[in-house]
């Protein structure tokens, strides 16, 4: 049997398993952190939206009267400068760029934060290490063609091209 490493008399060593937000617009803010920001929906009930968010739950209460503040999500992101982008193609708009909060030994400590459709802040931060290299998303595309190319219908170097590919 599994001791546990709790405290019985406080709060020391207990994990945080759920962070609840509010919305004025339940399904609106369904469609942004299941479609937009890509977290497993768990379940709704009662006015309320579930979402998995790595060992802890999100919620997401329906409540009129909301007035967004007072709390800010971090999520861990040390892929920030490759997460943000592709975030921002599905529609995240961010308040600024990543900003550095702290450089050490091990890599920078980046910070750049965003607003769901409530006005809830969210932020991504991650601990970038040191010497890892920027690495954009795969794209399956040829090269594009000079102008020459495409007025003599021919391809790199000059070589004639004899069929055209689909939607030329």
């Amino acid at each position: 049997m599994a001791t546990s490493t709790y405290s019985a008399t406080s709060l020391l060593g207990r994990k945080l398993v759920q962070v609840a937000l509010t919305s004025r617009d339940l399904e609106r803010s369904k469609v942004f952190y299941r479609d937009v920001l890509g977290l497993p929906f768990l379940f709704e009930v009662s006015n309320m939206v579930f979402f998995q968010m790595g060992d802890m739950r999100l919620m997401i209460g329906k409540e009129a009267s909301l007035v967004p503040g007072g709390s800010v999500l971090y999520i861990d992101a040390p892929d920030i400068d490759t997460l943000g982008p592709e975030l921002e193609k599905r529609g995240v708009k961010f308040g600024g760029g990543v900003n550095v909060l702290q450089r050490t030994e091990k890599g920078d400590l980046k910070l750049r934060e965003f607003k769901d459709p409530d006005g809830n802040s969210l932020a991504l931060m991650g601990l970038v290490p040191k010497g890892l290299k920027k690495v954009s998303p795969r794209v399956d595309s040829p090269p594009p063609r000079s102008s020459r190319e495409r007025s003599e219908g021919t391809g790199p170097g000059g070589i004639a091209r004899t069929s055209h590919p689909q939607g030329e």
